[in-house]
């Protein structure tokens, strides 16, 4: 009884070419992988609260958060909101007296709490820019961070 040879020449090549698509496939993510640990990147959020912070409760107002989900540290050069119009507005501080520009580490955020007076001055400001034709009583804040190197996040309310 003769025993049945198979005859590997034939799957060398495909064996080849997967190990080359995994190969490819491993370098193609350890590289996205490591633009992302160098990429710089904020996250920009805006909400309506009252936020509490080192155990102080703060007024309830308008809150923009800017957080760096990162591995590098990244300058805040300003904040604010982009009104109706187009037309922006700047915060100069935020919580504990935070001033720009400021550096934000890895994993850490910063806030800026715009209320009390503040935001009446606001509101009254948008109703005043908004034109009796197009304001029907809702207004589109966008919150923005800007960074060191000029790009800008956005967060709509």
């Amino acid at each position: 009884m003769q025993s049945k040879r198979r005859n590997w020449s034939n799957a060398v090549p495909w064996i080849a070419l997967a190990i080359a698509i995994y190969g490819a496939g491993l370098s193609t993510y350890q590289w996205r992988d490591s633009r992302a640990e160098k990429a710089r990147h904020l996250d920009v959020s805006l909400y309506l609260d009252a936020p509490i912070a080192k155990g102080k409760q703060f007024q309830r107002g308008l809150c923009l958060k800017v957080v760096n989900p990162g591995y590098q540290v990244v300058t805040v050069a300003g904040v604010g909101l982009i009104l109706p119009d187009g037309s922006r507005k700047w915060f100069v501080r935020g919580s504990d007296n935070w001033q720009f520009p400021n550096s934000i580490a890895p994993g850490d955020n910063g806030w800026i709490l715009l209320g009390g007076q503040d935001l009446a001055t606001l509101c009254d400001s948008v109703a005043s820019r908004a034109s009796p034709i197009t304001f029907n009583g809702t207004v589109p804040l966008i919150g923005f961070c800007q960074d060191g190197e000029g790009r800008v996040q956005e967060h709509r309310l």
